[in-house]
């Protein structure tokens, strides 16, 4: 298994926002938690990269335990999609190699070429690159991120409504092209039924 909760419950100032939830996820597979806000499906997202600390139960990740000495190897192999971006940078070109800044990620970067043939499956042009992050949308700063992440080609995929700022079309893009990896598993958070009917499995949270 990719990721096993255990009877997993998470508190915030005493107060439980996760209870006793179980969940394994296969290899290869593309699950999605979907439900109501407040139900805690960005804590457990968190808690898979180690940000936030469970309080009962366990939780693995590539069949290791989600803790000080093993986070920086598990964040190293998980590639992340947020729903916004808070991250202070200039232009459209700065947002897609910021990954590659880190020396885990550099021998992915790309090249012109595989830059360009992914930014068409896309429907990106590479001329918004040298564009400043406020002149385009947030579904394409949405799809600039997602192409940085298939060249990360990271194990393990984590996605925060990724088809809250994507049309249908390109939700459609966005999940045959990571479809096309086998052995990619992908969690996602959505309210999206589009996205959601791609999915493996849904599980609803309450």
């Amino acid at each position: 298994m990719i990721i096993e909760f255990d009877k997993v419950s998470i508190a915030y100032d005493g107060q439980k926002v996760v209870d006793n939830f179980s969940l394994s996820i296969e290899k290869g597979k593309k699950y999605a938690l979907a439900g109501p806000s407040g139900v805690g499906k960005s804590t457990l997202l968190n808690a898979i990269l180690g940000f936030v600390p469970i309080s009962e139960g366990s939780l693995k990740v590539f069949g290791k335990r989600v803790c000080s000495e093993e986070i920086k190897y598990i964040r190293s192999n998980i590639g992340w999609v947020p729903q916004e971006f808070s991250l202070k940078l200039d232009s459209v070109e700065d947002l897609f190699l910021y990954p590659f800044r880190f020396s885990v990620n550099r021998k992915n970067r790309p090249s012109k070429k595989e830059r360009d043939e992914i930014f068409k499956i896309l429907n990106l042009d590479p001329e918004m690159l040298s564009r400043s992050l406020d002149e385009i949308s947030g579904g394409q700063k949405q799809r600039f991120v997602i192409a940085s992440q298939w060249f990360l080609k990271k194990a393990l995929l984590l996605m925060d409504e990724p088809g809250s700022a994507l049309d249908e079309e390109s939700q459609d893009l966005v999940f045959d092209l990571f479809a096309q990896r086998k052995d990619l598993t992908m969690l996602s958070i959505s309210h999206n039924k589009i996205w959601l009917d791609k999915m493996d499995k849904v599980i609803e949270l309450k």
